[in-house]
């Protein structure tokens, strides 16, 4: 079953755990990922807001949502965005998503919000693709 992009769904969403950011007046970097199964990575860099998302959050998160991945990831790789969007309301975030098997399928979204930008800050994020 593929992950249907719904704005309605909170289920998943409410996993997505956050904490207060220690400094909001400064842009700075944070980023999680894990591999989930035995081939697909998952990435989340963002430029934190108001929130941080939590670690054990980042992983519970894409565990449960393991279940529900098939192929084409662009669906999951929107709902994830989204609940993120949502939840932690990052000024700047990248999604990627990559699969090691057979076909090296890579995905990357990203989004920030309006009228945010920080050009230097993108020197310390690798953007190869």
């Amino acid at each position: 079953m593929n992950v249907p992009i719904n704005p309605n769904d909170i289920t998943l969403r409410a996993l997505l755990e956050t904490a207060p950011n220690p400094n909001s007046k400064l842009d700075y970097i944070t980023s999680l990922s894990k591999t989930i199964g035995t081939d697909l990575f998952v990435s989340l860099t963002y430029v934190p807001d108001k929130w941080l998302l939590l670690s054990r959050a980042f992983e519970t998160y894409l565990e449960a949502s393991y279940p529900l991945i098939e192929e084409p990831y662009e669906g999951y790789a929107h709902k994830f965005l989204g609940d993120i969007n949502n939840e932690v309301v990052p000024r700047w975030s990248r999604i990627e998503i990559k699969s090691e098997n057979s076909s090296k399928r890579r995905i990357v979204l990203t989004d920030n919000q309006p009228r945010w930008s920080n050009p230097g800050i993108f020197t310390f994020i690798d953007s190869s693709f």
